[in-house]
């Protein structure tokens, strides 16, 4: 009687080739999420810095009630010191702000950001007795 003392040592080219589609089936499933959500990342920075504007906004509102004074500063007024806005360089986004006359006599502060595919715009309306500069 032959034996057969030979050792199995490794896989199989069948094992292999199965590994080697389900890894294809989950990298196919899983990189449109990646895309996604580098997309969706863009959109809440976007939005993370009109939120931060927003609060800057109304912190300058109620500081100059504060101080009894009836023209703000908008953040993104000519006279405005910006560098709260300094971390958007990396992001790929670009800030345009503007201030302006709103209806009934009151300022408004415009702020946009734009950048790759994506627009967020919002404007401030000063207070009634409050004018932006």
């Amino acid at each position: 009687m032959k034996q057969n003392n030979r050792k199995k040592n490794g896989f199989t080219m069948i094992e292999l080739i199965a590994v080697i589609v389900i890894l294809g089936i989950l990298a196919a499933a899983a990189v449109p999420r990646f895309l996604d959500a580098r997309a969706d990342a863009r959109e809440a920075a976007a939005d993370g810095i009109i939120a931060a504007w927003q609060s800057e906004c109304s912190l300058r509102v109620a500081n100059a009630a504060l101080n009894d004074a009836t023209t703000i500063v908008c953040p993104t007024g000519a006279a405005a010191d910006t560098s709260w806005t300094h971390e958007v360089a990396n992001s790929g986004l670009s800030i345009v702000g503007a201030v302006g006359t709103g209806t009934g006599g009151t300022g408004q502060c415009t702020f946009q950001v734009t950048g790759t595919g994506l627009t967020r715009s919002v404007t401030y309306t000063l207070p009634t007795g409050f004018t932006g500069s």
